[in-house]
């Protein structure tokens, strides 16, 4: 039979249920946000429901020093029912690749998507950024033969330093002491990432034929770039979670838990000024 002390404890576990329920929050990415060098970003946040939205919209320069969209006044922003909040990202006197951040708290109710836009000579090059979400311990591993000049650009997404684990290969294989034979790094390197700093990371390097990269940290976004436009450097992204090629294999945990190997496809225009 419960006592008082018993009922009291079940009712404050259910109280505390209860409001980390409530408190719940989703973050959202939109990445590869170029501005500088002729390139202009937006970000841009719809409300799908007929409540206002109160959301926090952060955004980060290359380095991963905090700013303050154009247009915006503080990082939490009302977004009236069926209404949209749309910003700026521009530094001047820098060029760079930003990226912005959206908590929402409970279920999902806002749109997000981000424009880059870029002028080459009296042309302007539109391309769409669409959301991403960051993973634990994120890694990626391919040929390279259909990725020249291809970028990977790295996020992290916490307030911890996070490294990149380089391996370019040349194409030499070597017995890891299991069944399969495992590429031979031929160059090795770390990158160091600070809090809520972007990279952007080669594939290529002195002829090699595989590149791999894992991030050692709690929350980091990876995404793939390929040239489409070599006067304003128009990259195509290759989206996480699609069908795809056996030869590109992207893999993490999202949320704690585990997270299959990955295809990735060749699709979807996005780009790098």
């Amino acid at each position: 039979m419960l006592n008082r002390r018993h009922v009291r404890t079940l009712f404050l576990l259910t109280l505390a249920v209860a409001a980390a329920a409530q408190t719940r929050s989703l973050e959202s990415v939109v990445a590869s946000l170029d501005y500088g060098s002729g390139c202009t970003s937006t970000f841009e946040a719809r409300n799908l429901t007929d409540q206002e939205v109160i959301a926090e919209i952060q955004a980060h320069k290359t380095s991963g020093a905090l700013i303050l969209l154009s247009g915006q006044t503080e990082s939490k922003v009302r977004i009236p029912r069926r209404g949209r909040a749309s910003f700026q990202l521009d530094v001047p006197g820098e060029a760079g690749s930003g990226w912005v951040r959206v908590r929402e708290s409970g279920s999902p109710a806002l749109a997000i998507s981000g424009k880059v836009e870029c002028l080459d000579g009296d042309r302007l090059v539109t391309s769409v950024r669409d959301v991403v979400y960051s993973m634990r311990r994120p890694w990626f591993a391919g040929d390279v033969a259909d990725l020249k000049d291809g970028l990977i650009t790295a996020i992290n997404v916490s307030e911890r330093p996070a490294v990149l684990s380089l391996c370019y290969s040349a194409g030499n294989l070597v017995s890891n002491g299991g069944p399969e034979l495992v590429p031979l790094c031929s160059e090795t390197m770390e990158v160091q990432m600070p809090p809520f700093g972007t990279r952007r990371i080669a594939v290529e390097r002195d002829g090699n034929s595989w590149f791999s990269l894992r991030a050692s940290g709690e929350s980091v976004v990876l995404e793939m770039l390929r040239p489409m436009d070599a006067h304003v450097k128009l990259y195509r992204a290759i989206p996480p979670f699609s069908s795809a090629r056996k030869s590109h294999r992207l893999g993490g945990r999202q949320g704690g838990s585990s997270c299959k190997q990955i295809r990735l496809p060749l699709d979807n225009l996005q780009k790098y000024g």
